[in-house]
Order: structure tokens, then sequence, then C-alpha cells
């Protein structure tokens, strides 16, 4: 009997047409299912954002590590969604069956508050004090067992903090001046939002690095831009076991020359 891989698709706010039916119906080894847990291969129609939203709702209905996700950006910028012609962009997801060149491992991030395990992040995990306009300060403690390192303090003073992953090294991390990175190094960065001391930058650690911060007064969790709780405790995070198999298909220097406009004139 031939095996039957599950295709999910999330496009809540793509109001275009919709071809994926009839490609997905024409393959007789594949069939459209409408609930995430039941998909071999998950497909999100919108930017970067949509995608974002499709894997929590991954992570939330079991195991994330098992099913490949790809999206189609229909959105602005879109780093991890593909720029393809929809029919192209089906045919070729599901043909990684055969063919695996363009999936690639991204390192997701665990999120505990409180000492329990919120969430799962694949870009990154931003601190923001509840009260804003006043000076927000936090303990950042971090272990990097590879280094030797445990329980190494560093203070941050400033609009908060950010704790980001490779892959989102392009978005939020950005944005506060630090640095990119290629998504699959599974790098961990911690970014300063506007610091108080011009002399705080980002840092570079390796993937085994822990980071526990402790705000000293109430501060809102957001992961990959979505509020999660607001807390007076520690916020830890560190990668996740797993990684998520996600199809890239764009050459990642190319990608971020055309979405950033380099080597474009001033004038």
């Amino acid at each position: 009997m031939t095996v039957k891989y599950n295709v999910f698709v999330f496009d809540p706010y793509w109001d275009g047409e919709r071809k994926y039916k009839q490609i997905i119906s024409e393959h007789n080894m594949f069939n459209l299912v409408y609930d995430i847990e039941n998909a071999d291969i998950a497909i999100s129609y919108g930017g970067d954002g949509t995608l974002l939203e499709m894997v929590s709702m991954l992570y939330q209905s079991g195991d994330i590590s098992t099913t490949l996700v790809a999206g189609l950006n229909k959105g602005t910028v879109g780093f991890m969604a593909n720029d393809m012609d929809e029919t192209d962009f089906i045919d070729r997801v599901l043909n990684t069956i055969y063919n695996t060149k363009y999936v690639t491992e991204r390192t997701l991030f665990q999120v505990y508050t409180d000492n329990k395990l919120n969430t799962l992040s694949l870009n990154e995990i931003s601190i923001h004090p509840v009260k804003r306009g006043k000076l927000f300060v936090c303990d950042v403690c971090v272990s990097i067992p590879s280094m030797d390192i445990k329980d190494e303090h560093i203070t941050y003073k400033g609009d908060g903090i950010i704790v980001s992953t490779s892959s989102g090294s392009t978005a939020y991390n950005l944005s506060t001046g630090g640095p990119i990175l290629t998504p699959c190094s599974g790098r961990v960065i911690i970014s300063p939002i506007c610091p108080f001391s011009l002399a705080d930058r980002s840092i570079v650690l390796p993937s085994d690095t822990e980071v526990v911060i402790t705000p000293e007064s109430e501060a809102e969790v957001v992961v990959d831009g979505t509020s999660k709780c607001i807390t007076l405790r520690k916020i830890s995070v560190k990668s996740h076991h797993d990684k998520l198999l996600l199809y890239k298909r764009d050459n990642f220097l190319k990608t971020i020359q055309e979405k950033l406009g380099w080597n474009h004139s001033i004038k």
C-alpha cells in the first residue's frame, strides 16, 4: 500500500487565489488535512510572522521536530518564507520527500518562566518593562558548559533585552543594531535594547549557552512577537534538543543583500 503524507496549509491572512488544493490532490502520495497535529508537511501563506504563528501552533499540537515547515512569502520582507511562484513552490516542497537539499535545521529556544516551560521560540525572546519611560534594569546570568563558564552575571540597563537565535538575527535583533548570522549556525545572541551605556553591545555565544534573566521591576516577556506573560521572576532561555525542519530555497547572502537594500546608491 502506498504511504501517503499529510499536508496542512495555513493561510488566514491571504485573500489571493489558492492553487494548492488542486496541486496536492493531483499527487497520489499526499492528503490535504485541516488539523496541524496530523501534518507531515506544514505550509504557510504569508510573511515570516505567519510562519512563526504556524510554528507556535505546531509546538502546541505535539512533536515539532518531525514536521517539515515551509513558507510561501506573501508578506513584505520574508527571510524564512520563500519568494516563489505558488505552483513551483508546492511542487518543490512536496518533492522534499525525495530530495532534502533545501531542508535546513533551525535552532529552537526553550523558554521558561517561574521554572515552567512556557513555549518554544524560533526567532527571539524579548524582555521589556511593563512601565515604559523608566530605566529598565535586569540581571543576566550566563552559563556556557563548553567554555567552563557557570553563572557569569551581566547587568543591563536600558529599554530591555533580546535573546535571539541565528534564524532571528535578521528580525528584532537586527533593528537594535545586532549582528547578522547565517541562520543555521546555531548561536545565541544577546542584544540590549537602547542601552543606557554606550559601551553595551550585542554578544554572540555558543549553542550550549543558557541565559537566565532576572528583572528588577515587572517585565513583559514577548516570544516571536507575541506577548506571553508578565513576570517579576526569572526567565530562562536555552536551546531545545530538537531542531525545526525548514524548507528554504533562497541563497542567504543574496537574500540579505536584496531584502536589506545593499549595494544601492543612497542618492
